[in-house]
């Protein structure tokens, strides 16, 4: 039996033990905030008064420290004007609702389930796969891949951002979108935030590398049309019930007319999206976060090499809508 208890507690100890000229993380610098944060929230979550309330109850997966963390963190700022709220109270009460809406989608009310024909979570992340003839269009088109670690320990996701816009596949990338980000909660972050610690950052999210290489101004119109659908999605799913999914977000290979385009689109998202996100005219950034020998080897040049070597294949991390 897992004591969650004393598990948080030394979480809370040891941020709070961490030098003041420490570069926090979002994790760090809440529960540097509020030092009880965690434990406080567990409790909450715990009590009888909500927990019996619940349309589903929470998964082992779902008590762990990064889950709670994930959503109590996620109420910490105003969506919009992107200030903190300074109030324990209020913040984790927020959060609580927001656990219950995810814990009525995931038992299967919402449109979505009826539109994809799962009967809720469960069923769409342990019997999906990409239909076979739409793999390869879709790998061509959008390719996404998990491939080591940056320099924090975090996971790295990679996008090579399309040209083209192609509308049949759209539910596609967004179920696989999915069911990564479920597969980073029930896996990626229990591997990487173990009981025995080090406690003293915890890893809620992924480091995301939106490469822009192959777009220009002529694109923009496909650009835009895809963009769009997966903003729509991000909005209904992802930021709802995925909560600080994402550690940071690298577009490189911007240049210099598309950084000011995705800087104007940038305006509109959520106020910690705007926070963790940056825009780059090439990729050097890359090198400074994760480092070079970490990078595959199509992501660290501009070559129009689109493929992984051999090795570099036999080291990705499973995809799970391959499955």
């Amino acid at each position: 039996m897992v004591d969650y208890q004393q598990w948080d507690k030394n979480i809370e100890s040891a941020i709070a033990g961490l030098p003041e000229d420490t570069n926090f993380s979002r994790a760090q610098s809440f529960l540097r905030a509020f030092p009880t944060g965690l434990s406080t929230f567990r409790a909450k979550v715990e009590a009888e008064e909500f927990s019996t309330t619940l349309p589903i109850p929470l998964a082992e997966w779902q008590k762990h420290p990064t889950f709670l963390l994930r959503f109590a963190i996620a109420e910490w700022q105003e969506e919009q004007s992107g200030k903190p709220r300074t109030v324990l109270e209020q913040i984790l009460n927020l959060s609580l609702k927001r656990i219950h809406e995810t814990q009525e989608w995931r038992s299967g009310k919402g449109d979505n389930w009826i539109q994809w024909g799962y009967k809720d979570m469960d069923s769409f992340y342990s019997s999906y796969t990409t239909p076979t003839e739409e793999r390869s269009s879709i790998d061509k088109w959008f390719l996404q891949l998990f491939y080591g670690r940056d320099k924090s320990g975090r996971p790295v996701h990679y996008e090579l951002l399309p040209n083209t816009y192609h509308e049949e596949l759209i539910q596609s990338i967004i179920k696989r979108r999915i069911i990564n980000n479920e597969h980073t909660l029930r896996n990626r972050m229990i591997e990487y935030n173990s009981i025995e610690g080090p406690y003293e950052d915890p890893i809620l999210g992924v480091t995301w590398v939106l490469d822009a290489r192959e777009l220009s101004m002529w694109s923009y119109n496909s650009m835009y049309k895809t963009m769009s659908n997966m903003l729509n999605y991000s909005k209904q799913y992802t930021s709802r019930h995925y909560p600080e999914q994402g550690y940071r977000a690298l577009v490189v290979n911007l240049g210099s007319v598309l950084i000011t385009l995705y800087n104007l689109a940038m305006k509109v998202m959520p106020a910690s999206t705007r926070s963790t996100t940056s825009c780059h005219g090439d990729n050097d950034i890359l090198d400074k976060v994760i480092g070079w020998d970490n990078v595959p080897m199509m992501f660290r040049n501009n070559t129009k090499q689109n493929n992984l070597t051999e090795q570099e294949n036999s080291n990705l991390q499973q995809l799970p809508w391959n499955k």
